[in-house]
């Protein structure tokens, strides 16, 4: 995960020092240390990618801490309150996960052996804008709360994924689009049925 990066310069390349400003950072940032002397004691290749704000179908709409794109969309359709912080001005790089399943499928090839690579999108846009968005999608108004920022919350996520392009012709889903599509999955019959499940039950 690019949570490893933290505080450091955007946007964010491999060979930078990560700097983890929170827990789970901290744990993605030992996990990748792990692989790293797994591999060289018991010469393993490994390719380790960096995703960051991944969305898309089968998501879990039901974790109600992570994934600001599940959350949303959540809200959209229960109707509930969000909370933006920080005034929405944060700015994250949403990846659909269409596309970054394909480079990691593509990643059996050998040349993806020991490589540690940034993946997903470069294009930013705010927690605000990304709100307004969803509104247009779904056609639904959200019931936004606005507090403050919350200590170690990063503003500015954005990683650079040009190594990536080196390896794999990477094709990006536009934000309406995929968000289009997510909405669409959940809307499936089956999946509205599992989903009313999860609103009644939590």
């Amino acid at each position: 995960s690019v949570s490893i990066y933290g505080d450091a310069e955007v946007p964010y390349s491999e060979d930078q020092i990560p700097q983890p400003k929170n827990i789970y950072g901290i744990c993605k940032h030992a996990n990748e240390r792990i692989i790293n002397v797994l591999g060289k004691v018991n010469n393993l290749e490994y390719t380790i990618f960096r995703p960051h704000n991944m969305y898309g179908e089968y998501q879990d709409m039901r974790n109600p801490y992570k994934n600001v794109v599940a959350l949303f969309m959540r809200k959209a359709i229960e109707g509930g309150e969000i909370t933006i912080y920080g005034g929405g001005k944060m700015r994250r790089a949403f990846s659909y996960v269409g596309d970054v399943v394909d480079i990691l499928v593509d990643a059996l090839d050998p040349k993806y052996s020991n490589q540690v690579l940034n993946v997903g999108s470069t294009i930013e846009y705010s927690i605000e804008q990304l709100a307004e968005k969803i509104e247009q999608v779904s056609g639904k108004k959200l019931n936004i709360v606005r507090k403050d920022a919350r200590p170690q919350e990063v503003f500015l996520f954005i990683s650079n994924n040009r190594k990536m392009r080196l390896f794999y012709p990477y094709k990006e889903t536009s934000l309406d689009e995929g968000l289009k599509k997510t909405l669409d999955f959940i809307n499936l019959p089956k999946i509205m049925e599992e989903q009313n499940e999860i609103y009644t039950h939590s």
